[in-house]
């Protein structure tokens, strides 16, 4: 009966896919097209150097490949995944959500093929002590983890886990892996971590900017997905958009959770949604791949000082009395109950809005100016796929070829369901909104001083506007030090460490 459910499953699936592959292929020009703006004389600011970022993303249609494993039978192995609350594989039954059974039939099919069961341990929070334990302890307890980012670069450096490059059947040319962000990655050119199509937090953790169009209709502002499209959507068309929303609508004379605001975001993270989106990283790597400070360079300074005049000194930005570094609810329920025009989210956050009577739009973050030819997404908090050591060469042989058909199927099955109908059809609201989806998924950016050395970058540039300064260069001289240090150690494990 099972395998029946799964032939019908999968021939629907095919269905879905191929319209939408087509439909991708049809409109490769129209939403992926880089605008261009050589005729522009507007903005007057430097342009950002877009060097600044690895080598752009090459913008096309998804492509579906075989994995080309050809046949294996691991004789009912238990292959075992250690995850943080992120649910890549503990998908036990059918509940009748298209992403949820997509996972499940996946699965499924996978353990069928190789005769083996999956299993998942979920950690719980940010404690990461049970993998830290299982990796000194070489007790043999996982075959792999996917485990929060910083600790992830805490183990590699420490030599726990193996590099991607260990593993014998995982082929990162194949289309279902990710260059773009597997590339910015690595250290001292020693890849460690490897993102694909089974990597679903470098899709949920990319970050967007919602608008309520209520208050867009009510203002009677200009088209915003044109001027995304056109080119045009800037830092300081958010900033002339976000003083219009901006209203005191109880009269009062004090801006607060009664009025209307144009914009709603957790102090931390503003900042790096912004200067990723302009076009600048803290932290760049040189030729060799060694990662280095820029925050104190010349672009980015003149970047997160913009940023600071169109959010914080603009007025344009709420910030609650008591706010939750985290996740406010308080600012959900703002944005939900037409209080905020403009509101920051990670895509995968978005469901939390399905009760929202009031429709919405989803836009990528705002380019530095009209020079800038490429939008930026910011890429927070990735959970990273980490191969402990202790797995020997017949255990890196069977991981590797359920990892590589992991990361295929879920090309084939999950991603185009998550992305094309859960993401597209079921949360956002509009036709318009799938191209700039597109778009937020085009230029995903992974910064170390936003998700590795956080304490020292983010943590500093949230501290600033805690203070509603833009003390970027002074604030900068006190961490640089203990920074540079850290950059220091990580580098030095790295480059004693076997490819």
């Amino acid at each position: 009966m099972k395998k029946i459910a799964l032939t019908i499953f999968l021939i629907t699936l095919l269905c879905t896919t191929f319209i939408f592959s087509c439909s991708d292929k049809n409109n490769n020009n129209n939403t992926n097209e880089t605008p261009n703006n050589n005729d522009n004389t507007a903005d007057n600011s430097p342009a950002v150097a877009d060097e600044n970022q690895p080598d752009e993303p090459k913008k096309e249609a998804r492509v579906f490949a075989d994995d080309d494993l050809g046949e294996w039978d691991f004789g009912g192995y238990t292959f075992r995944l250690l995850s943080r609350e992120s649910g890549y594989l503990n998908v036990e039954e059918q509940t009748g959500d298209v992403l949820n059974d997509s996972m499940y039939y996946r699965n499924r099919k996978i353990e069928e093929r190789f005769n083996i069961t999956i299993t998942e341990q979920l950690l719980s929070g940010w404690d990461m002590a049970p993998a830290r334990k299982s990796l000194k302890a070489n007790d043999n307890a996982y075959d792999m983890m996917v485990i929060r980012c910083p600790d992830a670069y805490v183990y590699a450096q420490e030599g726990l886990i193996h590099s991607i490059n260990a593993l014998p059947h995982v082929n990162l040319d194949k289309p279902y892996w990710d260059k773009w962000l597997t590339s910015q990655w690595s250290i001292a050119n020693k890849s460690y971590f490897a993102s694909g199509a089974f990597d679903l937090p470098a899709y949920t953790c990319t970050f967007a900017m919602l608008f309520n169009k209520q208050i867009a209709a009510e203002l009677a502002l200009e088209d915003l997905y044109k001027l995304v499209l056109d080119g045009k959507w800037t830092f300081d068309k958010f900033e002339e958009l976000g003083k219009l929303a901006k209203k005191d609508l109880n009269g009062d004379g004090v801006f607060d959770t009664n009025d209307r605001h144009g914009y709603l975001a957790v102090r931390r993270e503003i900042s790096p949604g912004f200067w990723i989106s302009g076009g600048v990283k803290s932290i760049k790597k040189d030729a060799n791949d060694i990662p280095y400070l820029t925050a104190n360079e010349e672009q980015f300074v003149n970047v997160f000082n913009k940023l600071v005049a169109v959010t914080l000194k603009s007025g344009v930005w709420y910030q609650a009395e008591k706010p939750d570094e985290l996740n406010d609810p308080l600012l959900l329920e703002m944005f939900k109950n037409n209080k905020g025009l403009f509101y920051d989210t990670p895509v995968g956050e978005i469901p939390n809005l399905r009760d929202m009577e009031i429709d919405f739009g989803i836009l990528p973050y705002p380019k530095y100016n009209e020079a800038q030819t490429q939008y930026y997404t910011r890429l927070g908090w990735a959970e990273l796929i980490c191969i402990p050591l202790y797995s020997d060469e017949k255990d890196l042989e069977r991981t590797s070829v359920i990892l590589e058909s992991l990361a295929c199927e879920s090309a084939k099955g999950v991603i185009p369901v998550y992305y094309d109908i859960a993401l597209k059809t079921k949360h956002a609201r509009d036709e318009e909104s799938e191209a700039m989806i597109d778009i937020i998924f085009d230029a995903r950016v992974f910064d170390f001083g936003d998700n590795i050395w956080t304490e020292f970058i983010r943590n500093m540039t949230s501290d600033i506007f805690e203070k509603k300064s833009d003390t970027l260069i002074s604030e900068l001289e006190k961490v640089a030090p203990k920074l540079q240090k850290a950059i220091d150690k990580t580098v030095e494990a790295f480059l004693k460490l076997d490819q």
